[in-house]
């Protein structure tokens, strides 16, 4: 069961554009799985500004981006 609803999907984990169609995927459990893959792509974006606004906010005073250490940056 895929969320509880219907079974999983049919086009494996790369979802493989062929099988999109609704002759192999006919319920409700391929727009599930497309929600899911979207709601992790926003998350993994707003992680990234995340990261990105706390370095800028948290470095010393008279810091530039560029004079600061690579270990900040990974």
């Amino acid at each position: 069961m895929y969320l509880g609803v219907g079974e999983f999907i049919q086009t494996a984990w790369w979802a493989h554009p062929p099988l999109f169609s609704k002759e192999y995927s006919p319920d409700v459990e391929l727009d599930y799985w497309m929600l899911s893959l979207q709601i992790s792509e926003f998350s993994t974006l707003f992680a990234g500004i995340n990261l990105f606004i706390a370095i800028l906010k948290m470095r010393g005073s008279g810091i530039f981006l560029i004079k600061m250490p690579v270990f900040t940056w990974t």
